[in-house]
């Protein structure tokens, strides 16, 4: 796990329910612009499968593990709209290059 003062890289995979698809691309795009805006935020992207539809990927960076904590905390009340609407368990990732 990383110390605090280390940049954090978070990838993160929803996949929606078969006719949620375009509810949960809502919803999730309305969490960019204030994820953008927190504190500790170095980026915050969103991106679509082309290939399967309601499927949506993370890539997150976040200056500390700290930053990342009190986002997910924030998140937390958004996500619990979103989480019936998704096929599977919300996956996440974080990672870091190799030493």
């Amino acid at each position: 796990m990383s110390s605090d003062n280390q940049a954090i890289t978070v990838l993160g995979q929803v996949r929606a329910k078969a006719r949620h698809e375009a509810d949960v691309r809502a919803g999730l795009q309305a969490l960019i612009e204030p994820a953008r805006l927190e504190s500790g935020c170095i980026s915050y992207e969103m991106f679509e499968d082309v290939e399967h539809t309601g499927s949506f990927y993370f890539v997150e960076e976040w200056e500390s593990q700290s930053a990342l904590h009190l986002h997910v905390k924030r998140l937390q009340p958004h996500m619990n709209k979103i989480l019936p609407m998704l096929s599977q368990q919300l996956q996440i990732s974080v990672i870091r290059p190799p030493e």
